[in-house]
């Protein structure tokens, strides 16, 4: 399968995910769902690899590198994105956000030195600010907040950048997007169920919540987005799959509008779809 189709289907569950987790935030906060969320995608990816793995390629330093990874994604970032929200909002949160691609892409020309069509790179850019359109309303209010809370969606961005680069690199020793994905996922699973025990307030209880069957499947459509990505990324150069992936809210946006309801058409989104789907086929027209 050819890797744009894997970015965009990856996408696709991303937004997918993002509805599921809007729907049990009626009942559980973010953090709570997040240790939710994590927990089930990392058991779904350890079911999975007891059948599906090929121990026998196994490489020492390909499990350092998805360790590392998985201390920074999800789990690092789902806390930047949260304290973020609380500083800043979630308009700016996540209109720096959708600027993950550009680092994806500058770390992957310098590191594994793939080449950029001056017009691929014109699509991305496009992918970007349709990104940016859809997922910025100028109707929810952000606060004021410090100039230093700016590091945190930007430090959330580049992380998420980073990750992606981190993780071709480490299926260059062992090219097994399921082992990748078990690794990271165990591990951040990890932090986060550490992180929300320690806090105040934290508890168990959440699993028996009638939001939680939101935040378990959102767990099990995750696992297949970041397994499906990681796919992605072992057959095709990053800056292919990076700014394909990031147009995930495109699909949240039809998903919430067919399941929810609750989107209302106006120019922004609908220039914003028109903008993210142009910046689509710039990209696979001008593939390297």
């Amino acid at each position: 399968m050819d890797a744009w189709i894997l970015a965009l289907s990856a996408a696709f569950c991303y937004g997918l995910g993002l509805v599921l987790i809007q729907l049990g935030l009626r009942y559980l906060t973010p953090m709570q769902g997040a240790s939710i969320t994590a927990p089930v995608a990392a058991v779904l990816f350890i079911i999975l690899s007891l059948f599906l793995v090929d121990f026998g390629q196994f490489n020492m330093t390909a499990v350092w590198i998805f360790t590392g990874v998985g201390l920074l994604f999800p789990a690092t970032v789902t806390i930047l994105v949260f304290a973020s929200n609380a500083y800043m909002g979630p308009n700016l949160t996540g209109a720096i956000g959708n600027l993950t691609p550009v680092f994806a892409v500058a770390l992957g020309a310098m590191v594994f030195e793939e080449s950029l069509a001056q017009m691929q790179i014109l699509g991305i850019a496009i992918v970007i600010l349709g990104a940016t359109l859809l997922t910025f309303s100028r109707k929810t209010a952000d606060t004021s907040w410090p100039v230093w809370a700016f590091l945190l969606p930007l430090s959330g961005a580049f992380i998420r950048g980073v990750t992606q680069p981190g993780i071709k690199w480490g299926l260059s020793y062992w090219p097994d997007p399921l082992v990748a994905g078990t690794i990271g996922y165990a591990v951040s699973a990890i932090m986060l169920s550490t992180y929300f025990i320690a806090k105040p307030g934290g508890s168990r209880a959440i699993w028996t919540n009638q939001g939680s069957h939101w935040f378990i499947a959102a767990g099990l459509v995750n696992g297949l987005a970041v397994l499906l990505t990681y796919a992605a990324l072992n057959i095709g150069d990053i800056a292919e799959v990076s700014p394909l992936i990031a147009t995930y809210p495109l699909a949240t946006l039809f998903i919430s509008s067919i399941v929810m309801r609750t989107v209302k058409w106006n120019a922004r989104i609908t220039l914003g779809m028109f903008v993210t789907v142009g910046g689509i086929a710039l990209i696979l027209m001008n593939r390297t």
